[in-house]
């Protein structure tokens, strides 16, 4: 009967123990919090405001090493109505990012996202030469939550950017620092790129053309063409249109509203055509026929003849890289915008011809003696094609694209064109080929009158 008792005994003891270490260990964290609460309220010293600080971070950092994400709740919510009340320290956006990222690297990623919510009092507050540093910590921790694979806080980060963005007062003190949330954008738009996080590109893109073209800033648009430039490169290796499309959209939108100078211009043609240089080595990748298009569609709305012989070089560098990296059937279709460019300029010239200035034939000119000399080219690689061959051939397969399938008697009538072009341009390896070239005349749809508006046909 004692033994009973004595066990009696020490489980009673120990139940006693145990619950004055609980409320030692936990009741006394929660006076010590309450402390620092009621610490933080009224107006305080920066001596004070770091020390009350300091107690908050060491209450987090017990909360992760207990595992216990109530801790951490309470005290983001101190650090939310310290940030609240201004009360910063100088290195504060350093401070939080490194509690931060060592939530994500403990795998306590609930306390995470609620440290990560305290950043949102702190903008309002911060003062505007800290900018560059946040924007630096916003990079830091979307680049460590993404090898974590952790995409939940990259999407939290982007929607802190579209919350600066939307109250241009933080930004305002100097222009200079839209250039650093340029550079978490970026960032941003290249991680959900990598992670075909399709959706979340589609609101950057979204929130970067209801606020940006609301800087009139030359520079901002130069940062804009460089950071989409970047974008181009990673969207030509996902292979994925409707993210092009984006891109395509937010430049419509600052060639509209005047936001690209002629230097802009000259760059992003540049540039551009170099990712359809690479996009075209993929006989699968259907950007490098949508880059040309949009450029040859620029030049158009630019109406500028400079910008049409860049592009249209640059356009011809661009089909010949496909045809020595693919057969010449095979890189056919990154010829039809440059074929479709001529077609247009050659129906409004025959429609409105009479009161043209020139600067239409001036465009299918250039663009006729870039296709020629493409055409020469396809027959120097292969000495079996003959040159007249390959412009029937050019007919035979844009004739096939169901795409045109309205626009059977204007292409033929282009390829007339162009051929009667070459006939004059190269007369003695028209004349040798003439036989092989009589199905390419058949039936005629081009008429000597027509061929009589354009001066190339009679400077011959």
């Amino acid at each position: 009967m004692s033994a009973v008792w004595i066990v009696a005994l020490l489980c009673s003891v120990f139940t006693v123990c145990f619950i004055a270490l609980f409320y030692i260990r936990f009741m006394r964290l929660e006076r010590r919090i309450e402390r620092v609460a009621a610490a933080l309220s009224g107006k305080k010293t920066k001596r004070q405001v770091s020390r009350s600080l300091s107690k908050v971070y060491g209450f987090i950092n017990e909360g992760m090493i207990r595992e216990n994400d109530i801790i951490v709740y309470k005290a983001a919510e101190l650090l939310k109505t310290a940030y609240a009340e201004g009360m910063l320290r100088s290195d504060e956006p350093i401070r939080l990012m490194g509690i931060v990222v060592k939530a994500i690297h403990a795998g306590r990623y609930n306390a995470a996202a609620a440290l990560l919510n305290t950043f949102r009092p702190m903008l309002l507050q911060l003062p505007a030469q800290h900018f560059p540093v946040i924007a630096e910590q916003f990079v830091l921790i979307a680049v460590v939550a993404f090898r974590a694979r952790q995409h939940f806080f990259i999407s939290r980060i982007a929607d802190y950017v579209f919350f600066i963005l939307q109250n241009k007062s933080l930004v305002k003190a100097n222009a200079s620092h839209i250039f650093d949330i340029l550079r978490v954008l970026k960032v941003l738009g290249l991680l959900a790129l990598r992670r075909k996080d399709f959706s979340l590109f589609r609101e950057i893109c979204k929130c970067w053309s209801e606020n940006l073209l609301t800087y009139e800033e030359h520079e901002v648009t130069q940062a804009v063409l460089q950071v989409w430039t970047a974008w181009l490169h990673r969207i030509v290796k996902v292979e994925n249109q409707d993210m092009f499309d984006l891109m395509v959209e937010g430049t419509w939108q600052l060639f509209r509203a005047g936001r690209l100078t002629d230097e802009d211009i000259n760059y992003l043609v540049l540039e551009w055509h170099k990712q359809a240089g690479i996009a075209c080595l993929n006989p699968y990748n259907p950007l490098a026929v949508g880059i040309l298009r949009f450029m040859l569609q620029l030049a158009e709305a630019k109406a500028d003849l400079s910008l049409w012989t860049l592009i249209i070089r640059q356009t011809a560098q661009v089909i010949k890289t496909a045809i020595v990296q693919r057969s010449f059937r095979d890189a056919f279709c990154v010829f039809v915008p440059l074929l479709d460019a001529g077609r247009k300029l050659f129906i409004m010239e025959v429609k409105f011809g009479e009161y043209s200035d020139g600067f239409r034939q001036q465009v299918l000119f250039q663009i006729l003696k870039e296709c020629v000399m493409l055409v020469a080219y396809v027959a120097r690689q292969d000495y079996t094609v003959l040159q007249g061959e390959c412009i029937r051939q050019l007919r035979a397969w844009w004739l096939e694209i169901p795409e045109y399938s309205g626009r059977r008697k204007t292409i033929s009538k282009f390829c007339q064109l162009l051929f009667a072009y070459w006939t004059k341009t190269h007369h003695r390896q028209a004349k040798k080929e003439r036989t092989a070239n009589d199905p390419l005349l058949e039936p005629q749809f081009l008429t000597e009158r027509e061929k009589e508006l354009f001066f190339f046909l009679r400077s011959y």
